[in-house]
């Protein structure tokens, strides 16, 4: 009960602020000695006279009293006045700025419901491997495990192409990538643009790129680096980025990706997202 008339109060603060100040003000006149005293001298015989006269005469002499207590007290209305004047002040100022705020925070969503419709429309790209020749280094090493200094050369050639997953179409500007053979992942990143020009340049929705031929520069000089990837001392991970122009937001974009080739716990070997400084963040 108590918090409902809170509410009430709340809703209708300057007309109570009003009425206050009129019972506050009615309270000081009618308590006033000057007031009382010029009311007394001029007070109307109820004895002659007709009713609207009477009402008439009262009316007057109060009128007339309110003057002379105006006069007497003049500092106190001006002082009254003035808190009146500042408590209204105040009022009107906290209900401007809380409808301020209640603007700014119905923008702030409005803009951000914007974003989200921009963000659910535009293109996002995502690389997908296809095919590797990494398990044909791992059958060696498999198969000649005691042999290291055994002399093998080769290329890890990764091959992958870039599907569209987001509602609006998306223009191929360049395709680059990395790769390196180490435990820990590359602290820098060494990027190769793809040599091949890629022919879809307009991906629509759900559609894919053609397939990229990623080659590494490190290779195999013995069968020791694959050896050291089968028993997880080594490490292939593979990076990039794919740049592309959102038609919906008419904005260049980059996807950026970072890979690394495990073994998982059923036994099969296979690429994995890894998350390592700013490898993964795309826009």
């Amino acid at each position: 009960m108590l918090e409902a008339e809170k509410a009430w109060v709340s809703r209708h603060r300057i007309p109570v602020i009003i009425v206050a100040g009129v019972v506050v003000a009615v309270a000081v006149v009618r308590l006033s000695p000057v007031f009382q005293e010029c009311v007394g001298t001029n007070q109307p015989d109820y004895q002659s006279g007709a009713l609207y006269q009477l009402i008439a005469e009262f009316v007057g002499r109060l009128w007339w009293c309110g003057g002379i207590f105006s006069r007497e007290n003049g500092g106190a209305i001006t002082a009254f006045a003035s808190v009146a004047i500042g408590v209204f002040t105040l009022t009107l100022w906290r209900a401007t700025n809380k409808l301020w705020e209640a603007g700014e925070k119905q923008s702030k969503i409005l803009l951000k419901s914007a974003d989200a419709v921009i963000a659910a429309e535009r293109a996002r790209f995502h690389v997908v491997i296809q095919s590797h020749n990494l398990l044909s280094f791992i059958s060696l090493a498999t198969m000649y495990d005691n042999s290291g200094q055994m002399p093998t050369r080769g290329d890890i050639s990764i091959h992958c192409h870039f599907t569209n997953y987001g509602r609006g179409p998306g223009l191929i500007r360049e395709i680059s990538y990395g790769m390196h053979l180490s435990e820990l992942p590359p602290e820098h990143a060494i990027y190769s643009v793809v040599r091949q020009a890629p022919r879809e340049y307009m991906v629509p929705s759900l559609g894919t790129t053609e397939r990229y031929i990623c080659e590494s520069t490190q290779m195999f000089d013995s069968l020791q680096s694959a050896i050291d990837i089968r028993s997880g001392r080594l490490l292939v991970w593979f990076f990039g980025r794919f740049d592309y122009v959102d038609f919906v937001t008419n904005s260049p974009q980059v996807h950026r990706f970072l890979m690394r080739y495990i073994q998982t716990e059923s036994g099969q070997w296979r690429f994995q997202t890894f998350d390592y400084k700013n490898y993964n963040q795309s826009t």
